[in-house]
Formats: structure tokens, C-alpha cells, sequence
């Protein structure tokens, strides 16, 4: 989480644990694998959304 938040990792496929270092604007989440919107952070869209319509993934 320090190298996302410092800028030395370009990109993580875990945004959720890094959620409150987006919401203080420390870094920025794109997308989430769900299949909707999540309801703890309605801002972030889905890579369906984002033009990526076979990309969905849950945990």
C-alpha cells in the first residue's frame, strides 16, 4: 500500500483495502471487478462501465 501511495507501483487489482487512501485523494481507484457499482464507494464505476463488458470477477 506505501508503494501505491507513493507512487512507485503504477496499478493494483485490489482496490477496496486501498479505499480510504482514494477517498483522502492519496490515489485514485479506476474501476472495480464487480458486476454493479459497490455500495461503499458508488464513485468508482465498473470496468463493464468503463468498456470492458467480460471483465467481472468476485470474491
Amino acid at each position: 500500500m506505501k508503494d501505491v501511495a507513493s507512487g512507485h507501483v503504477n496499478a493494483l487489482v485490489n482496490a477496496l483495502p486501498l479505499l480510504r487512501l482514494h477517498q483522502s485523494g492519496q490515489i485514485r481507484i479506476l474501476a472495480t471487478f464487480e458486476a454493479g457499482r459497490t455500495p461503499v464507494a458508488p464513485e468508482i464505476p465498473t470496468f463493464v462501465e468503463a468498456g470492458y463488458p467480460d471483465l467481472v470477477a468476485t470474491t
